[in-house]
Order: C-alpha cells, then structure tokens, then sequence
C-alpha cells in the first residue's frame, strides 16, 4: 500500500511539472532606426555594443524608417517596415526601441520612452529571467544556385497559453556596411537590417496553444535582388501575441558563409571623363567564400550591350585579395555606363547575380575639342545638348532643361538643378560637363560668363555651385568657382521649391588666361545638394578678346555687345542702380528689327544673349535703355 501511495505521488509531481513546463526564453529587441537620423548615430554604438554583448540572450531586428531623411535600405523594405512601424501605434519617432514587444515606462537620464538609451543590461535580464511558453527551433538553407530561400519554424507548446499569437520570421543582414555613409547622419555600419519578412510582415497564425501540441511553419521563397553581402544572411523568428503585443518567444538561425564566393573589391584605372577611349582596367578581387579561389570571370558592358565574359586565373586564401589587370576595352566618343562584376568563382555558375559585387561607373569619353566662342542657351529642345554631359551618381534628380525660365527673363529655356526634390543627401553631387575647349590659339582676355539664380531653402541651407577645370582630360581638376549658401543666393529664403525671376539672377565671370594654350580643356559645372533649394544656370559663354568690343561707359552703367557666334550676340551691362531695361536692335537704315523689354534688373553685372538668326550680315545699333539713360552700340554683324 505504501509502495502504491508512492508511485501516486510521483505521477502527481511529474503531472504537476509537465503543466507548468516552461522554456528558456531568447529576448528580441527590435529597434526603427534611419540613416539620416542623428540621434540615431548617437545611440547606436552603444546599443550595438549591448546587443553584441549579449548574443547567448538577445537576437535584433532593425527596422530602416522613411523619417526623418533619406535612408537606402527603407527604399528597398519601406512596405514591410511601415506594417511594423503602425504596429506599434504609438511610433513617432526614430530611434525608437522595443524589448519583447515593450517600450520603456520609466525613461532614463531625461531621455524619451523607447529611447534605445533605455535598454539596459538590467532590461535584458530582467527578460530574459522570464520563461517562454514555447520551444522554437528555426532552420534555414538555400538553393544550389542561391536563387531560393527555405526556412522552417518548429513550434512545441511547453505550457497552455492564450491570445492572438502570431509567428513571424525576418530575413536579415547581420552587418551592412557602406564605403560611405548612405544618408546624413555619418552611420556606414548597420547591423540586424531587415530585409524581408516571410510569408508577410502581418504573420502566421500560431495554432499550437495546448500543452504539446506542436506546429511547423514552413517558407520556400525567391530571396530579393536587393541584397548587400549574401554571407551576412540570416534569420529571425518569433512569436507575438497580437492583443498584448508581447513576444513569447524568438530564434535564431544563422548565417551561412558560402564556400566558393568572389567580390570586386576596387576597381582603378577608369575615369569620369577621360580622352581616349581605350581603358585599361585595373580590378582588385577579393576572396568572400571559406575556400581557396582559383578561377571566376570578369564580365562587363557598356550601355544596353550584352556583357562580355573573360575568364581569370587566381590564387586567393579566403578573406585575401589579389590584384587583377585586363586586357583595354575599347568603347567610343560620348557618354556611357560600364557595368563590370566578378561572376563565377571556381567555375560555380550561380544564377543569383547579387551574390557578386557588381561596380557601375558612368564613363564619358571626349574626342572633340572646340574652339571659341562657345554659347549654350539651352533654347533647342534636345537636353543637354550636343556634347553636354551629365554625371548623375545617385539617378535621382539633376540637371534637367526648365522652359519658361530664362537668364535675366531673356530667354525662354534654362538649366535647373533639381536640388528641392532630391534626397536630404550631405555631399551628393551631380556634374554637368560643358563642351570641351581647344584653347591653343585663344587671345586673351579668355573668359566664361555664365547667369545664376539660386535660393536657400532655409537661412542653414547650404547647397554648393563649383566651377571646375581640366586641362589634361580628367587626370586632375582645378577649383574656379565656389558659392554656398546665402553666398550663391540671387533671392531670399524660398519654403518651396524656387524658380527665379527675370530680377533674381546674377552674372559670373570667370577669368580662362592661365590656360590659354592648353588643348585639352574640359570645364564642369558641379552642385552639390546639401538639402537646398533649386540652382540654375543660363547664358553659358566662353570667348576670348578676338571678339571684345571696346567699352561704352556712362555715368551710371557700363554696355557692352559682343558677337559670341553666328547666332549669339552677348549683351553685358553694369548697372550701379537697379534700373528698368529697354533692348532694341536697328538696321542700317534705321529700321527697328527688334525690341524687348528686359523689366527691372538688378544692380551689378547684368548678362543675357540675343538670337541673330533671322537676321542678315551686316551694320546694326544695339540700343539699350536704362532708366532715363540711352546707350548705343554699333555692331558689325559677321556671318
């Protein structure tokens, strides 16, 4: 009887323990974050260094917001991490931090509930001493041809619990790093990033909510084309309870280095611009698999060509590099994109083509070389213009062609730099290359006038016009020109987007004597964003004194008629005032062929161009009014 009594008991206590099992739980801090949020790059080392601190507790997610700024890697998941921001409801700003699915009540040192600051060591412990209702076992793999993802979530029940529970599983890059910062915060390091959520960011239902009960959750899916490193895959997955948003439980399935993988780690030898059209490049593979590299290929293309494949012999120890030079590829005169990668390693043909980094680089190749004068007005309708040229890194917004909007209001088209509707990007910039120039037999005085407009978004904006120089077809370039800011302003401070007036211009000139000579002159207009407002240019001219024509001065203005081609006449005037302008042309006999009124322009240097194609070779009056002043200008009119 007492050996019975026993026995009862020991059922009852290993009863009593299977009822109240628990598992060991794994705390998941997920965190919304951008790269263009300072206090972001603040609170992230620190935060980074907790979480490293911790990989036997912790596993992390991150979540790249839109807000405040520009951040590349939310371009790329920006659905999926909006489904999670309205998750939780009470998200307005970055960087915010969640443990288990709870912010902080009590924040720390004044700083903000879901500051990251607030997640503590103390935090992690205090979570991961609470036991989990489920055992969760994640596992993941890939296709041969590292196409295709497949991951499986077992679930085992370990105590009975309630509530809307969902499974979630995030593929995530454990490290993302940048050559340089991709937003303007300075952060090139991004770690745990969220790249895709399967089968959505909104879940799968959890069924198994009995003690033992067990549920497996299988995902077989294309992995994204957006990836940065293939060898920093892994994956994130966990259990949340929709009702209370608490997370019972995550796991962890880790990278995977591949064996055979190659990269291209630099590339030298090719520039922006550049004279000959041969190139010669110079490639610096690196090793990214676990194995000795023997053999990968080089492929390339320019433009919309299909890629040409050449194959390389190496010798390169995992994580080493080696130093590749090819054979000169040859393309022709004008702009292009060259696209070259390493594809291949150890003859291993994946079709997943982002497993190998892949270089663009915009290639202009110039084989003419102008003599002056040279005039843009950017009036005709193709854009840029005949051996104009434009080097957009970022293809977001740049130099494009603004009709109705003319230098000084003289004419009826411009280019605009798009700086408003571009990203808040530090530093970006976009080149715009003019005619390349042939300065050999140029006269002095060498010259290029230019008309500006330009406004600041607000009193800090401090978007950039360069004027820039080569003389030795792109090796090297030589400072001209330089306004930011309230310097480059011809307007006051515009909220919205600006576009300028016929008063809001001003005209540049920049002195070309040093490089008379030189044969091989490339000049570039460069802006550079900086989260400003608009920049345009008109009246682009380049002469030199073979077409000068000796000063008209007056008491209050200086009138000045040049012709800068066949089709141009250049009009420079400096008004000590500002002063309403009058412009009218006559013939020989008097007759008066044109007239405009230019309004009121500003005092200071005032330049626009006229259009002499209707007209005939010969003797004409320039006729400029200027307030009550009247000034004449003869004119020999060659064609």
């Amino acid at each position: 009887m007492k050996k019975i009594s026993t026995l009862l008991c020991l059922l009852s206590l290993y009863s009593t323990s299977l009822l109240q099992a628990q598992s060991q739980r794994l705390v998941l801090i997920e965190e919304f974050t951008n790269a263009s949020c300072g206090p972001c790059a603040s609170q992230n080392p620190t935060f980074n260094t907790l979480i490293g601190a911790n990989t036997v507790k912790v596993v992390s997610i991150k979540y790249q917001t839109n807000f405040p700024g520009y951040d590349p890697m939310n371009v790329q998941t920006a659905a999926e991490v909006l489904t999670r921001q309205n998750y939780y409801y009470n998200l307005n700003g970055v960087p915010y931090g969640v443990i288990d699915g709870d912010t902080a009540s009590t924040p720390l040192n004044g700083y903000y509930v879901g500051a990251p600051h607030n997640i503590t060591q103390t935090t992690v412990n205090t979570k991961y001493a609470i036991a989990s209702p489920y055992d969760v076992i994640l596992t993941h793999s890939f296709s041969s041809d590292y196409d295709s993802i497949f991951i499986t979530m077992n679930i085992t029940n370990s105590m009975a619990v309630s509530g809307a529970n969902k499974a979630r599983i995030a593929l995530v890059e454990k490290k993302i790093t940048f050559a340089t910062a991709p937003g303007t915060n300075g952060e090139k390091d991004f770690h745990f990033v969220m790249r895709k959520m399967y089968p959505t960011a909104s879940g799968t239902l959890v069924t198994a909510n009995a003690l033992g009960q067990t549920q497996t959750i299988t995902i077989a899916a294309a992995i994204p084309s957006y990836m940065y490193d293939f060898n920093q895959l892994a994956v994130v997955g966990f259990i949340q309870d929709d009702i209370s948003q608490n997370i019972r439980q995550a796991a962890f399935s880790d990278v995977q280095p591949l064996a055979d993988m190659v990269g291209i780690k630099s590339i030298s030898g090719l520039q922006t611009v550049q004279c000959d059209s041969s190139y010669t490049p110079v490639i610096t593979l690196k090793n990214l698999g676990t194995t000795q590299l023997t053999s990968c290929s080089i492929d390339y293309k320019f433009d919309a060509n299909p890629f040409t494949s050449i194959p390389v012999s190496c010798n390169i120890a995992p994580g080493l590099t080696q130093v590749i030079s090819l054979a000169p590829i040859s393309t022709t005169s004008g702009a292009h994109d060259l696209v070259i990668k390493a594809t291949d390693p150890n003859n291993i043909n994946y079709k997943s083509s982002y497993l190998f980094n892949t270089v663009s680089k915009k290639s202009i190749v110039i084989s003419n070389f102008n003599a002056i004068p040279k005039v843009e007005g950017f009036e005709g309708a193709a854009f840029p213009g005949a051996e104009w040229y434009i080097d957009n890194p970022d293809n977001g917004p740049t130099w494009t062609r603004k009709a109705g909007v003319g230098g000084m209001g003289g004419s009826s088209a411009c280019a605009k730099m798009d700086i408003f509707s571009s990203a808040n990007v530090n530093g970006q910039i976009d080149d715009f290359y003019a005619p390349a120039l042939d300065l050999t037999n140029a006269v002095s005085p060498v010259n290029l006038d230019f008309n500006v407009a330009a406004a600041q978004k607000t009193a800090t904006s401090a978007q950039k016009l360069e004027v820039r120089l080569s003389y030795n077809c792109g090796l090297s370039w030589t400072p001209l020109y330089s306004k930011t800011g309230a310097t480059l302003a011809t307007a006051p401070i515009n909220a919205n987007a600006f576009t300028p007036t016929a008063s809001q211009w001003r005209t540049e000139s920049i002195d070309l004597d040093p490089y008379i000579g030189q044969a091989n002159v490339i000049v570039a207009f460069r802006a550079t964003k900086n989260g400003g407002n608009n920049i345009y240019i008109d009246d682009v001219n380049f002469y030199d004194g073979t077409l000068k024509v000796k000063n008209v001065s007056k008491s209050n203005a200086v009138f000045n008629v040049y012709q800068i081609s066949e089709n141009y006449l250049n009009i420079k005037l400096n008004l000590d005032q500002a002063e309403e302008i009058r412009f009218e042309v006559f013939d020989i006999l008097g007759k008066r062929v044109y007239s405009e009124n230019k309004g009121k322009l500003p005092a200071g240097n005032q330049s626009f161009a006229y259009n002499v194609n209707s007209l005939s070779a010969g003797i004409y009056v320039v006729k400029l009014t200027a307030g009550s002043k009247v000034f004449n200008q003869k004119v020999n009119l060659t064609k």
